[in-house]
């Protein structure tokens, strides 16, 4: 998956640099997983690719392992982020699920 993402990274034009960014160490394999959970539960690759996004851009922010992580820290993330509500939903729905992930045996 990371040869991909190189791949496809070295060809965004430099409006997308941010895209470029790279996920904190530990948190790759974890999404890495979520993200392979969810292909095998039926998911879009578009679904894939935004799911992605967002948790790498979590991972990027808080800066700390995932199970360092804590609710108080969620919501000061989320609260200081300007979404608009559809973006803040589907951000919800990535980091809810990919944290509820550990809990169940099956895909999502």
């Amino acid at each position: 998956m990371a040869a991909t993402n190189d791949f496809f990274a070295a060809r965004l034009p430099p409006k997308f640099a941010a895209l470029r960014l790279s996920v904190p160490p530990a948190w790759a394999p974890l999404i890495d997983d979520y993200v392979r959970r969810l292909a095998a539960g039926g998911q879009r690759p578009a679904t894939l690719r935004l799911r992605r996004d967002h948790l790498n851009q979590l991972a990027r922010a808080l800066d700390c392992p995932r199970g360092a992580v804590t609710a108080d820290m969620l919501v000061d993330w989320f609260g200081t982020q300007t979404w608009a509500l559809e973006a803040r939903r589907n951000f919800r729905s990535s980091v809810t699920k990919f944290f509820g992930m550990g809990l169940q045996d099956t895909p999502p």
